[in-house]
């Protein structure tokens, strides 16, 4: 029998039905045998197209997902937080956070997943109130492992600086500035002058409200003082720009040995400017 071989070619309609479910076309019943003039080339394509649109679906709507998830834990972290008390024992906060019995606190996890998501969607970014000081506080207590990834990824150290300086609370808790003083130490060379004056201004109004002498008191100047140094190590001006207020400060805590240490070291300074 001859065969006809201008027929156009036929396609398989198993092959075709697993062609539908690979580029997530919605099910419908197929004629057994369609006609269709399908090359190699154009059965390539199809594959290969619907294949990369169903990731890129897959991927947008995971992306959104992540990103509907940090707003919403944020949500809560932007709650004030109950007060907690100055007086509480020197200690470093564990697993990053400002806990310090605070019930809106987000969990080790949930922050952890929040930073995650932060370094790979850093436009989410846009999507969170930053200008608002209030706001940065909230984080600062109650999510603050993803407060200093805010601050790691935003683009420019003036953008950094003004948010570590909206998030400082008057008065701290002394778990509160020991997270501080660490972001400080960490980021020194990143740290501008103004920041570094309303980091003493916070640490003042803290220690004004202890009893003076008492153990939170001589903490939290002792690590004052180490921000300060570390800072001074790096900035050799800063002697100079913050003279009077880093003398004011030392002399005001005559009594604890490493205020007494940064005023000789500022003096000397002083000394050799020749003032």
């Amino acid at each position: 029998m001859d065969v006809d071989t201008n027929k156009a070619p036929r396609t398989d309609h198993s092959q075709l039905s697993a062609l539908v479910s690979l580029v997530a076309l919605p099910p419908r019943p197929l004629p057994s045998m369609l006609q269709a003039k399908f090359t190699d080339e154009d059965d390539i394509w199809l594959v290969t197209s619907g294949a990369v649109q169903a990731r890129t679906i897959l991927a947008n709507k995971r992306r959104k997902a992540q990103e509907e998830y940090v707003l919403a834990q944020l949500a809560k972290a932007e709650v004030e937080p109950p007060e907690s008390p100055l007086e509480s024992p020197p200690a470093t906060a564990v697993n990053g956070s400002a806990n310090n019995g605070n019930s809106n606190a987000l969990s080790p996890q949930t922050m952890g997943r929040i930073v995650a998501i932060l370094k790979e969607q850093p436009e989410i970014l846009d999507k969170l109130p930053l200008t608002s000081p209030q706001i940065l506080r909230m984080y600062a207590a109650n999510c603050w492992s993803v407060l200093t990834a805010i601050i790691a990824i935003v683009d420019s150290s003036d953008e950094a600086n003004r948010i570590i300086q909206d998030s400082i609370t008057q008065p701290m808790s002394v778990v509160q500035h020991n997270l501080l003083a660490q972001l400080f130490i960490d980021n020194i060379s990143e740290i501008s002058s103004d920041t570094l004056f309303r980091y003493l201004d916070a640490v003042e109004a803290s220690c004004r409200l202890l009893q003076p002498g008492s153990a939170q008191q001589v903490h939290n100047v002792r690590l004052a003082v180490k921000v300060v140094s570390n800072a001074l190590e790096l900035n050799h001006s800063l002697a100079d720009a913050m003279f009077i207020e880093l003398s004011s400060f030392c002399l005001s805590y005559s009594w604890v040995k490493d205020a007494i240490d940064l005023y000789q070291r500022l003096m000397a300074s002083q000394k050799q400017q020749g003032y």
